[in-house]
């Protein structure tokens, strides 16, 4: 990549949790590793996600992208002048098409950067209105993303009492890095929270901080508008708390008002606002 590329990913992803500091060294390193921490969750998946960088020698534009058989994600790119947008994404659809690239996406896989989902930051919000405008790309979800610092010093509110036919389960898988916090009514599972720790590729950068994510919460439909999902979040921010946990990062569909206002509660705060854009099917 071009040495304005990584000034610009520095610029963009400095931002963001985990706040990585990164240099050239550190993208490669980053990109290279990328399948294996993914596996980890997901040994199942055998179809391996290939990268590459796409430059454009005349100014220095480039874009990053991932691609699975002929489905290609856009995950990053240079800022770009607003002027120039559309001659911008003509190039970029272009050279992705002649490398084989059926389905192109911005956004929709996990970020190899960041602690969560990839899309377009609030900063590309122009790019996303030119996708949407011309060239019949529509918006599939909005995510923002919350992020916890402190939790060590932070006073949790206690966590409400479960019916009496309901009881905690935790399951902790040190190989993956996953926390698992199920809400089990007598044998059947009712809800569920997993945490999952950062890329291992991620420590030698982080100078020993701790974050974690808040991948999902989930309660079945039967049982949810009974508060239970606030107590499966605070059961599973108590035990990261026991863990010695200290930050963590959660993202939340932006129409999803409630869990936002919950979560604004127990102390997260807003980092950014992230879009994935999907080509609209033909008529």
């Amino acid at each position: 990549m071009l040495e304005t590329g990584i000034t610009d990913l520095h610029r963009l992803y400095g931002q963001l949790p985990p706040y990585l500091q990164l240099s050239a060294p550190a993208v490669k390193t980053i990109l290279s590793a990328y399948d294996q921490a993914w596996a980890l969750h997901y040994p199942e998946e055998q179809t391996k996600l290939e990268w590459n960088i796409l430059e454009r020698a005349l100014d220095g534009f480039w874009a990053i992208y991932f691609r699975k058989q002929e489905q290609c994600f856009i995950t990053a790119m240079q800022p770009i002048n607003g002027t120039t947008i559309r001659e911008d994404v003509d190039w970029l659809l272009e050279q992705v098409y002649a490398i084989g690239g059926k389905t192109i996406i911005f956004g929709g896989v996990r970020d190899p950067f960041g602690l969560g989902w990839s899309g377009l930051s609030s900063c590309f919000t122009p790019l996303a209105n030119v996708l949407v405008q011309h060239f019949n790309y529509q918006i599939e979800e909005q995510w923002i993303v919350y992020e916890l610092r402190g939790l060590q010093t932070l006073d949790l509110p206690q966590v409400p009492a479960l019916p009496s036919d309901c009881r905690f389960e935790f399951r902790e898988d040190l190989h993956s890095g996953e926390w698992e916090v199920l809400m089990l009514q007598e044998q059947e599972q009712i809800g569920e929270s997993e945490a999952w720790n950062v890329a291992s590729y991620f420590e030698a950068l982080l100078a020993g901080e701790h974050w974690r994510t808040i991948e999902w919460i989930g309660i079945k439909a039967p049982f949810r508008r009974q508060g239970l999902g606030k107590t499966l979040l605070l059961r599973q921010l108590a035990w990261q708390k026991e863990k010695g946990i200290d930050k963590l990062v959660l993202w939340i569909e932006e129409e999803n008002k409630a869990p936002q206002e919950l979560v604004k509660r127990l102390g997260f705060e807003p980092v950014d606002t992230f879009i994935n854009l999907i080509p609209q099917a033909p008529e």
